[in-house]
């Protein structure tokens, strides 16, 4: 008959929880986005040396971010400003 003997290393004992590994998550969401090889192979012509592909894309998200924000405020903030006046 086979036995089998179990081994508790010292450093699992009393241990509650696993201990958390790496660092903390920065984003929280995943988005898969796909992407033409033609506009895959634009991005990574434009690429600076040393630039990630995915820094490009959250960097080139947040810009088109802004400029839309500004253009859905700008026209109520042009009326307010000084139309009236």
């Amino acid at each position: 008959m086979t036995q089998f003997r179990i081994y508790v290393t010292p450093s699992k004992v009393g241990r509650k929880k696993p201990s958390k590994v790496g660092r903390k998550k920065q984003f929280q969401t995943r988005i898969t986005l796909p992407l033409s090889d033609e506009m895959a192979e634009r991005i990574a012509a434009t690429l600076r040396p040393d630039e990630v592909r995915l820094d490009f894309i959250r960097d080139a998200i947040e810009r088109e971010l802004k400029r839309r924000e500004r253009l859905k405020d700008g026209p109520a903030k042009r009326s307010e400003s000084g139309s009236d006046a």
